[in-house]
């Protein structure tokens, strides 16, 4: 592996790690729900029925943060990663809780439509991981800025 994008904050022996950039927490629900209109209050948020992901796949702060708060969802179905969502999304009343560069993916193909959420989540922060002292250090080298150059311009989108 030369390079890796992670949303972990990990000690990697080695490795060169940049933060590349702060993700925001968001709803993605269907682009016709039935009960939410632009804005979501908190008692919708929880009334609703929810998608998880799982907490192996790194997103464990939402889980954390509602748990903190002392709210309690009704989750209708967990899935192993984000890549599970967009026909689930387009083709149910659930919400899921998700990255915004995530949601977008899912928007820009038609499968729901983001809405803010109605409590505080802290930023997700993103870091690139690369061996860029060992092999062939310019093309290592090269690689990795052009990720981080590339990442940062995707989500300034």
């Amino acid at each position: 592996v030369d390079a890796a994008l992670c949303s972990r904050n990990e000690s990697i022996s080695l490795a060169q790690r940049d933060r590349i950039m702060d993700e925001r927490y968001v709803c993605l629900l269907n682009r016709a729900h039935p009960r939410i209109g632009e804005t979501l209050t908190l008692s919708a948020y929880l009334e609703e029925q929810h998608i998880i992901v799982s907490t192996i796949s790194g997103h464990y702060l939402v889980e954390e943060r509602i748990k903190e708060y002392g709210f309690e969802r009704r989750v209708a179905l967990e899935v192993p990663h984000f890549a599970a969502l967009g026909e689930l999304i387009a083709s149910s009343e659930l919400l899921v809780t998700l990255p915004s560069s995530a949601a977008k993916i899912y928007v820009a193909r038609g499968n729901g439509r983001v809405i803010e959420l109605p409590f505080k989540l802290p930023n997700l922060e993103v870091y690139l991981y690369a061996h860029t002292e060992i092999g062939d250090i310019t093309a290592k080298t090269w690689f990795y800025t052009t990720l981080k150059e590339t990442s940062q311009r995707l989500m300034a989108r």
